[in-house]
């Protein structure tokens, strides 16, 4: 993980604490000439490189650009670093707030100041003001550190939509290039409790139940109050002695009953698996308000 800063001042033109002076030529030429291509100085912590020492020999980023700039009278060299994990964390902590400058005022032989490396410490007494010995490819060699400089380092609020953005942008490229991946997968097998039943709905399954035992009880009704098979009506209104006896009130009944015993069946049974979708498990929810308390919401 590794983020670049705006532009942040590392060094300001005028006397150090002990003396010594950084030059507005001196700026002008680390301005001027500093190129990653050509030599790439990095971030040390207290100025150590050693892999002896605590930071075991890290370095903690990058100088990508420089620029001189003018501010309240003053000439400022200004940087643009990429910090890494290192400096990010310590950064986060409260720690490593100031930068100070290892320049090089003869880079070559050409009589040119160079920026050799860029240090960020919290321990004025031992870099701001002292000259330092480093060992560098087997040779020790001195270079100047100048005064310290505060580290305003990461601006997140703006660097935050330019992040958002970036990722949106990432995002789009990919649903275009996998739609398949763009949304996750959606259960489409029907659920009980997620059927839904209009009233007309309902009317029309129940008339079509209806239906058979309607006709049955036309039947019955039709055989009951229909005359006996070869009766006749004879004058005076006398009937013959063999006719037979017109059926009674409890066979009608029971007739009725036998006919309409599996309607009530159906429907007590159809009124049973209503209240049971009506009930609400113990752990059931409706849709929209999430699941059960004990729910583990990983955030990613």
């Amino acid at each position: 993980m590794s983020k670049q800063s705006g532009w942040v001042i590392i060094a300001t033109e005028g006397a150090t604490v002990d003396g010594r002076t950084i030059t507005a030529s001196w700026i002008n030429d680390m301005a001027e000439h500093y190129s990653v291509d050509e030599y790439a100085a990095l971030i040390w912590p207290e100025h150590y490189r050693s892999q002896w020492t605590t930071f075991e020999g890290k370095n903690w980023g990058t100088v990508d650009e420089l620029k001189a700039q003018k501010k309240n009278g003053k000439l400022r060299l200004l940087a643009k670093i990429t910090a890494n994990h290192y400096l990010i964390d310590a950064n986060n902590d409260g720690q490593k707030l100031f930068t100070s400058i290892e320049p090089n005022p003869d880079y070559r032989g050409t009589g040119k100041c160079y920026l050799m490396g860029l240090a960020v410490t919290d321990s004025p007494a031992s870099t701001g003001t002292t000259r330092l010995k480093f060992s560098m490819g087997g040779k020790d060699c001195e270079r100047e550190v100048s005064q310290l400089e505060p580290l305003l380092f990461l601006d997140t609020e703006q660097e935050a939509p330019e992040a958002a953005g970036f990722f949106t942008w990432l995002a789009k490229g990919m649903a275009a290039h996998f739609p398949q991946y763009s949304q996750p997968p959606t259960d489409t097998t029907p659920q009980p409790e997620d059927t839904d039943v209009t009233e007309e709905q309902l009317k029309a399954a129940l008339e079509g139940a209806l239906e058979p035992f309607a006709s049955r009880l036309d039947a019955i009704e039709q055989q009951f109050s229909a005359p006996p098979d070869g009766e006749e009506t004879k004058p005076g209104g006398d009937q013959g002695s063999d006719t037979p006896t017109a059926p009674t009130v409890e066979q009608f009944s029971a007739a009725v009953t036998d006919a309409i015993k599996p309607l009530a069946d159906k429907l007590s049974g159809l009124e049973t698996q209503f209240n049971t979708l009506l009930e609400e498990a113990p752990d059931q929810r409706p849709r929209g308000e999430g699941a059960d308390d004990n729910t583990t919401v990983e955030a990613f």
